[in-house]
């Protein structure tokens, strides 16, 4: 069995032995099949396919007919071949959602008429055939109807050849620069193809039939550029070797590269014989008009322009020059004088040489030792090899085989150690995108194809999320790039399925700016229309401002609210329902919006675990999907490092369902008589000490305030405004610390040596303030510390799996991921757990509890607990001084101790934020 890529989609087919035609599972397309029987085909044909559907018809081309070199009877290679000369492209129909070919390399002879097609036809057996024939009908008249439009196109002088945007959508400085050339030609009066202008009416149209007519009448094509990678970009490339394909076949034609800012030995090899121009040049431009109206024969009286040498001067004396102009790095004057030279002598193997040098940068010969490339392919080895004596092609062979050691021993040794780095700081798509590059130039070495494998997966990820991050977006300009980078992995995940939703969505906004566009030719009507009828315009500017704020504007901002939250772009959708201003359903739909949004962050909450933030977010979700069982859910897996639920001998703080603070007091309750205090909102983590009160809200905030009782004000002890992302914080004395989502920690505290150990900790989850030190619990269940007690580092060593941690009166409590709880510091033996088990929850005061999986209690060092054992249904423990409080499955609160009679009060109809 063999593995093949989709022709149209790129997903995994599995081909049986001898099977010829098959049903891709993915696009459902019937399809011709090539016969794999060896590794070497399949790879070949999956490299190819590849390469043709990323549009790269040239490079596809090739490993086609390499296919054919060993077997020539190959029908569907021949096929293949048709499909890159024709530049098939395979989209979803958007309204049959069907898949079906585009042409992007149009010719004016028939497929039928293609000896690639006729020789498919030959070889194939009677059910490739039928497909072929089948398929070859559709490009025909698709062929035919480009035929049709193009034809219609008047003339083009020159065409300017470019890249519009980069990777990342945006312009690049090419068509900076393009459009600079193009107004100054038109302004000579040519008429110039220019995409970014001449295709700007054909919005929503296919551009194939005009880049055709363009590509056939220009007479002169520049082709501009700033790096080489843009030179060799897809539909660059493609335009060029389409014209180079045209004065190949006898058109009278003229193709001029000009770059900037890059070495002209870097420019495609199909340039080499080809005049480049460099742009940086003073009166670049005006030599280029110049040039270009000679060419058309716009200038009058045509010159041609030639070189004369002095007789006097040598060929010894030239090259002598030219092995200066190398010394002095001077690449542009060498070069020139190689031509003079090669003008007299088209067979000086020492020129030759140099222009070998000049290819790769280098200034001598003996540098050619450790070229990074085979230099043996290159043209002016062979040469050399061919017009060279034997002392120079000895000399020149040495520096070869030297060339080749490096490559195939030391340049793999250095790509390796350089990519081990790159791995290790890589972030972005663009980073993967060279290690995989440089890990497949060593493929075979080490363990590069193990982390090329690992790299690719990375890459893949990477490319997959930018994508979805673009798709959520919903604007047209992402959804391009989304689907350029799905392109890339459409076998990966749901990637195709993205793909063609990002197909559909493309097609809607299109028809939006083409039915936008027409909205503005009749206002431009209209505009002239009143102009002349003043008073016949204002009467119908008042029905029209009627129309469009009672049901034109409504009507628009409800299609485009729908096409967002149809892209599940819900923000924007909320946006543009509110603008409709109650048209159909807006209203009702703008609610949904809020809930989804909410339940998609409660959902993102509770991924991060973050279980307070995601209970409350799922109660503001409302009926939306499953939110209610999730809100349950959430409820009893709120994180125990959130309390939701604190009190100390003065005052009794909880959170209510709604996020806000509640509570009961005695006397003085001082914190729930401060305003701002009552003014907190979202919240889902408190606590409350006797001087202090700090809580988190569902957005990461920390509010805090001090009760100064020396005063009787409220202040704020701590400058914590930066601190974002919190989700656990502790305080002690002058000594805060505040644990960020991230797993690292903010600290405030004049004590320098506890600032600088805390700083470093990472991956933590909660942070204990005692004293003398402070305790940190990580993610992955290990605890640390650091302080001025410096035995509290033995005490901590060696626990793992822990849950939880408590600190009290300098004796710490670990709850264990298997249910049991270890005491440490506790000299007295003041609390006995030996027996306990299958704990889930602890808290820690005068008194230690543990809360058990049946909702029943244990205690230990208490007194005065006469009513813990009978407590069930619990689902949330606290304590402090000698007081316990139960939060029960219903919300509702009980208190066992000797110390608790002002928390009777416990407001009514308010519900506790169960902290299970």
């Amino acid at each position: 069995m063999g593995l093949y890529k989709c022709k149209m989609c790129g997903g995994t087919l599995r081909i049986e032995e001898n099977q010829e035609v098959g049903v891709c599972e993915y696009c459902g397309t019937k399809q011709t099949l090539p016969l794999l029987n060896d590794e070497k085909r399949e790879n070949l044909y999956n490299a190819a396919s590849e390469l043709r559907r990323n549009n790269e018809y040239d490079r596809a081309l090739k490993v086609y007919e390499s296919i054919l070199e060993d077997d020539s009877t190959d029908a569907e290679a021949y096929w293949c071949l048709v499909l890159c000369k024709y530049g098939i492209e395979y989209v979803e129909d958007p309204i049959t959602q069907k898949i079906v070919p585009t042409i992007n390399r149009t010719h004016y002879t028939s497929v039928f008429a293609d000896g690639d097609y006729k020789l498919a036809i030959k070889y194939a057996s009677e059910e490739q055939k039928r497909i072929y024939e089948e398929q070859a009908r559709e490009i025909d008249e698709i062929q035919k109807g480009i035929l049709e439009i193009s034809k219609k196109e008047e003339p083009f002088d020159v065409f300017i050849c470019y890249k519009e945007t980069d990777k990342n959508g945006r312009r690049t400085r090419d068509s900076v620069l393009a459009t600079e050339l193009y107004h100054e030609l038109t302004e000579e009066g040519f008429k110039v193809f220019f995409s970014r202008i001449t295709l700007e009416d054909k919005l929503g149209s296919e551009y194939e039939p005009y880049i055709f007519a363009a590509l056939n009448s220009a007479k002169i094509m520049v082709v501009l550029g700033t790096s080489e990678e843009n030179f060799k970009s897809v539909w660059v490339r493609n335009e060029w070797s389409r014209y180079l394909s045209l004065i190949k076949n006898g058109e009278e034609k003229v193709l001029i590269p000009a770059y900037r800012d890059m070495d002209p030995y870097d420019l495609p090899e199909e340039f080499s014989n080809l005049q480049a121009q460099d742009m940086s040049k003073l009166g670049f431009m005006q030599d280029l008009i110049r040039g270009i109206e000679k060419i058309l024969g716009k200038e009058d009286g045509i010159v041609a322009e030639t070189i004369i040498l002095n007789e006097n001067v040598s060929v010894e004396n030239l090259i002598k020059r030219i092995k200066m102009f190398l010394e002095d790095k001077d690449f542009e004057s060498a070069s020139e004088y190689c031509e003079r030279v090669l003008d007299i002598d088209s067979e000086n193997a020492q020129v030759y040489l140099y222009k070998l040098l000049l290819k790769y940068g280098l200034s001598k010969p003996e540098e050619l030792s450790n070229c990074k490339e085979d230099f043996s392919v290159c043209h002016y080895y062979k040469k050399i090899m061919q017009f060279g004596d034997e002392n120079l092609k000895n000399e020149v062979s040495s520096y070869l085989d030297n060339a080749k050691n490096y490559i195939n021993n030391e340049m793999p040794e250095h790509i390796y150690n350089n990519v081990i780095e790159k791995i290790k700081c890589a972030k972005d798509i663009e980073d993967y995108q060279e290690i995989v590059k440089d890990l497949s130039s060593i493929i075979d070495y080490k363990d590069a194809k193990v982390l090329l494998e690992k790299s690719q997966e990375e890459l893949n990820n990477k490319i997959y999320n930018k994508a979805e991050e673009l798709i959520n977006s919903g604007s047209l300009d992402d959804y391009i790039l989304a689907r350029d980078y799905l392109k890339t992995i459409l076998s990966w995940k749901d990637s195709n399925n993205k793909y063609q939703h990002c197909n559909k969505q493309i097609n809607k906004i299109k028809k939006i700016n083409i039915t936008k566009s027409r909205l503005k030719n009749i206002y431009e009507k209209v505009k002239e229309f009143a102009v002349n009828h003043v008073y016949i315009t204002i009467i119908i500017l008042i029905i029209i401002f009627l129309l469009f704020s009672k049901i034109i504007f409504p009507f628009f901002n409800y299609q485009i609210a729908m096409h967002y939250y149809n892209s599940k772009n819900y923000y924007k959708a909320m946006e543009h329902f509110d603008e409709a201003d109650g048209f159909k359903d807006s209203y009702e739909k703008y609610g949904i919006c809020k809930k989804i949004i909410n339940y998609n962050n409660a959902l993102k909450a509770e991924k991060a675990e973050n279980y307070g933030n995601a209970a409350l977010l799922y109660s503001m979700a409302d009926d939306y999907s499953d939110a209610k069982e999730k809100f349950s859910y959430c409820y009893k897996k709120i994180d125990k490092n959130l309390q939701v639920l604190s009190f100390n001998e003065d005052e009794f703080i909880s959170v209510n369902t709604k996020g806000k603070i509640v509570g009961a007091k005695e006397s003085s309750g001082y914190f729930l008589k401060d305003s701002t205090v009552n003014m907190w909102e979202n919240i889902i983590s408190v606590y409350l000490s006797d001087d202090y009160i700090f809580a988190i809200s569902n957005d990461g905030n920390l509010n805090i305030k001090n009760f100064d009782s020396s005063s009787n004000k409220y202040i704020y002890p701590f400058e914590i405004e930066d601190w974002k992302s919190i989700v656990s914080v502790d305080i002690n004395k002058n000594t805060i610390v505040g644990v960020q989502s991230n797993g690292k920690a903010n600290i405030i505290t004049e004590n320098d040596t506890l600032k600088e150990i805390v700083t470093n900790w990472e991956n933590l989850l909660d942070v204990k303030v005692e004293d003398n030190y402070i305790i940190g619990l990580k993610k992955d269940g290990t605890v640390v510390a650091g302080g001025v007690d410096k035995s509290i580092k033995n005490d901590i060593e060696g626990l793992k799996n822990i849950v939880k941690i408590e600190c009290s009166n300098g004796i710490i409590a670990c709850l264990t991921k298997s249910g049991k709880v270890i005491v440490i510091r506790d000299e007295n033996k003041k609390f006995n757990v030996s027996n306990w088990k299958n704990i889930e929850d602890i808290a820690l005061g005068d008194v230690l509890v543990g809360l058990k999986s049946d909702g029943t209690v244990v205690q230990t060092g208490g007194i005065g607990m006469s009513e813990l054992d009978k407590w069930n249904d619990i689902v949330d423990i606290y304590t402090c001084k000698n007081v316990v409080i139960g939060v029960k499955k219903d919300g509702s609160v009980i208190f066992d101790g000797t110390n608790y009679k002002y928390m009777e009060d416990v407001l009514e109809n308010e519900t506790i934020l169960v902290n299970k």
